[in-house]
């Protein structure tokens, strides 16, 4: 078998399997920052205390929006912790329906925009720094 390697427990592994991934660590801090405010954000939104802290006005269905959003965007960093792809093009999609929820609620343009832009910017920063240990690159 070329390219392919028995292991001790008789499973076949590839070079790329036998290959250590590592994750820069600004990569590492800025998942756990994310999963961190995220979590944070949930359990305010679901006390009941964010709706003090929305614009009065704001339809019924937008805290659920938020929380059910804030949990899918936990799933994505943590799919990206796991070096899936999928969690990147997820974040970067929770964030742009993010962004139309909270213009519909009537935030400010101004601050979604730059959360929005921020946001995916800084993934696509962290997930590029390095050389070997780059995150984009490991991604499957």
């Amino acid at each position: 078998m070329r390219g392919k390697g028995i292991t001790q427990n008789n499973t076949t592994e590839t070079p790329e399997m036998q290959k250590t991934k590592k994750r820069h660590g600004c990569l590492s801090i800025w998942l756990f920052l994310s999963i961190a405010f995220d979590l944070v954000f949930v359990v305010i939104y679901l006390s009941g205390s964010g709706f003090s802290l929305s614009p009065k006005g704001v339809p019924n269905w937008a805290m659920p929006a938020l929380v059910t959003l804030l949990i899918l965007e936990i799933i994505c960093a943590v799919a990206l912790f796991l070096w899936k792809k999928w969690g990147f093009w997820g974040f970067c999609l929770v964030n742009v329906i993010g962004f139309f929820i909270n213009i519909g609620i009537g935030v400010n343009l101004l601050w979604p925009t730059t959360q929005i832009v921020l946001r995916i910017a800084l993934l696509i920063v962290v997930l590029n720094i390095g050389d070997e240990d780059k995150g984009w690159l490991q991604l499957e």
